[in-house]
């Protein structure tokens, strides 16, 4: 049975709440620094099949929910696609589409476009389809939770998928996400994107530490977790890459693990890299902290051993013995814990 009646939230686990629960048909996911393999997709159906849910609970549609769906196999069709089934997914929004009017059409058209970018093999017609869904979708209803992810995707068609690549109409597509978007987790997503799009696009150190900062003050509108921490992640990655203000880096991503994440593929590398930065910095607490939270959360990791012999070179209680270190701080709020502009 689908559990489409959770919050959005039970999608983003926060620190001590690392067993929250996922709908049932929603694979845990790298949803991490720039969504890849169809995770922007994924949650594309975590979004519409929750709101969806909230919809049915309320027993009416709302404002910002995706059309009312009635054909069971168009649920199905998320289900599939969150599992890679992408063909068949793609095969069912299709057939939906044709038999369905209206919003409930629209909804399914949305779903066929979403998937015919991932369908095998990848041709110029089904981009060039997809393009043509996603207008069409647009031009309905640009604010609603379909219109939203019609645009998202759209974005993404421009920024990865036609040759040649067209940034400049990403850019401004996700400009305007921001603007009318905010607090759609799909939709807010966008401010990460915009981040790696302006940040690679500069020309010295300077200038991008200086376009991080305006970027970074997007995270203060932003209305949920999901999207100030890829946004605050995307900008301390990328600083750290490209050799920019390391203390600005260390901050943005100490920022994105306040705001929690939901798998140890994620969590476990950002601890270290916040420990290694804070260590050239020459920031020892700093540094302590965070690889203390990565021994202390991560018995079993690979890269324990390493971690340890750094936090016993600082001189720092350890818990390679019997005597477990001794519990970190919490963070703050992502914004609280930001540099100035």
């Amino acid at each position: 049975m689908l559990n489409l009646s959770l919050n959005f939230a039970s999608l983003v686990p926060h620190r001590g709440k690392r067993n929250a629960t996922f709908p049932l048909w929603l694979p845990h996911h790298n949803f991490s620094g720039s969504l890849r393999r169809g995770g922007t997709m994924i949650l594309c159906a975590a979004v519409m099949g929750l709101a969806q849910g909230a919809a049915r609970a309320q027993g009416e549609d709302t404002a910002n929910a995706p059309a009312s769906i009635s054909q069971p196999d168009v649920l199905e069709s998320w289900q599939k696609a969150t599992v890679f089934l992408f063909d068949e997914a793609n095969q069912n929004f299709a057939k939906a589409a044709a038999s369905s009017d209206g919003e409930e059409a629209r909804a399914n058209r949305l779903g066929e476009g979403v998937t015919l970018l991932t369908v095998q093999p990848r041709s110029e017609g089904n981009l060039r389809k997809a393009e043509t869904i996603f207008e069409e979708v647009i031009s309905r209803n640009p604010k609603d939770a379909t219109g939203l992810a019609a645009r998202m995707h759209l974005a993404r068609l421009y920024e990865f998928h036609v040759k040649p690549k067209a940034p400049d109409k990403a850019k401004a597509i996700y400009e305007g996400l921001l603007t009318d978007g905010v607090g759609d987790p799909l939709a807010e997503l966008a401010a990460s994107r915009l981040a790696l799009l302006e940040l690679y696009a500069t020309s010295s150190p300077d200038e991008m530490n200086e376009a991080a900062r305006k970027l970074a003050a997007h995270g203060t509108k932003l209305q949920t977790s999901i999207g100030r921490r890829e946004l605050y992640s995307n900008l301390g990655l990328t600083l750290n890459q490209l050799r920019g203000d390391k203390r600005l880096a260390m901050e943005y991503l100490i920022a994105a693990e306040a705001e929690g994440l939901p798998m140890q593929q994620l969590d476990a590398p950002l601890l270290i890299t916040i420990g290694a930065l804070a260590g050239d910095l020459g920031d020892k607490e700093t540094a302590k902290k965070y690889f203390s939270l990565f021994t202390s959360r991560y018995k079993r990791d690979a890269r324990r051993y390493s971690v340890v012999e750094k936090l016993e070179a600082m001189g720092a209680a350890t818990d390679s013995g019997t005597t477990p270190p001794p519990s970190a701080p919490e963070a703050q709020p992502a914004q609280q814990t930001l540099p100035q502009s």
